[in-house]
């Protein structure tokens, strides 16, 4: 369940780069990326995400958050106060949370 949920996340994640950056712009930060990390630090990830565009990181992280609800059928609603890493924790423990319900029925 847990690798299922990561590889997700690392597809929705590479999804938002290649839209809003291109694929050349793109691979360089996917070179450096430590994309196993994030499903499990997802600190990581923004950390990772305002070294490079600062401020501009903010869209990005919505934009990620906001296509893995949407692939996880999870209801998205972010608010004035959002919080990459706990969007993303929230939206781990759903799926798990899901997919043990849909196992055991």
């Amino acid at each position: 369940m847990e690798f299922k949920f990561n590889e997700t996340l690392n597809e929705c994640i590479i999804e938002v780069l290649r839209q809003v950056l291109g694929e050349s712009g793109m691979k360089p930060f996917l070179f450096n990326a430590e994309s196993g990390l994030y499903a499990e630090e997802p600190e990581e990830l923004h950390r990772h995400l305002y070294s490079i565009f600062h401020e501009g990181a903010l869209p990005l992280e919505k934009a990620i958050v906001k296509s893995l609800f949407l692939r996880l059928n999870i209801q998205y609603d972010i608010t004035d106060s959002f919080e990459f890493a706990t969007y993303i924790k929230q939206a781990k423990k759903f799926f798990i949370e899901s997919q043990k319900s849909h196992c055991c029925k």
